[in-house]
């Protein structure tokens, strides 16, 4: 029995070992962007633009949305939000390093200055954006 237990753990490990290397690709030098000129031309505008990855199915993914929505609301010439899912865009999720979802990336004038994960509060965000300027 403990050689079977011992064999099908091996087995889970070789899994997710594999897995992680299909979803984050192998160690190297980093990926060009993918060719996707609508994403390029959002991230490169003036101003503050805050990506957030993340899929339908992940309930902080969802309630990240409110307090997104409820952010730029607020205050709509303060940032720009662009929302990926991850699903239906994997090699923008690939190209950004995406482990774990919400994954916040944040740019200024085009560039990219910080990165975050997991579920932030308005207020949080708001805070998180004005320390990256």
């Amino acid at each position: 029995m403990a050689q079977i237990n011992a064999i099908l753990n091996f087995c889970v490990v070789a899994v997710v070992v594999v897995t992680a290397v299909v979803w984050v690709g192998t160690p190297g030098p980093p990926k060009p962007l993918p060719n996707d000129a609508h994403f390029v031309a959002q991230i490169q505008q003036p101003g503050t633009v805050l990506v957030k990855f993340g899929a339908d199915w992940c309930p902080p993914c969802r309630g990240i949305e409110q307090e997104l929505d409820a952010l730029v609301h607020a205050d709509p010439d303060h940032v720009t939000v662009v929302k990926i899912n991850i699903d239906q865009n994997r090699a923008l999720a690939q190209h950004y390093q995406v482990t774990s979802i919400p994954h916040l990336v944040l740019f200024h004038n085009g560039k990219q200055v910080d990165t975050a994960k997991g579920y932030r509060t308005r207020e949080q965000l708001k805070a998180w954006i004005a320390t990256t300027h």
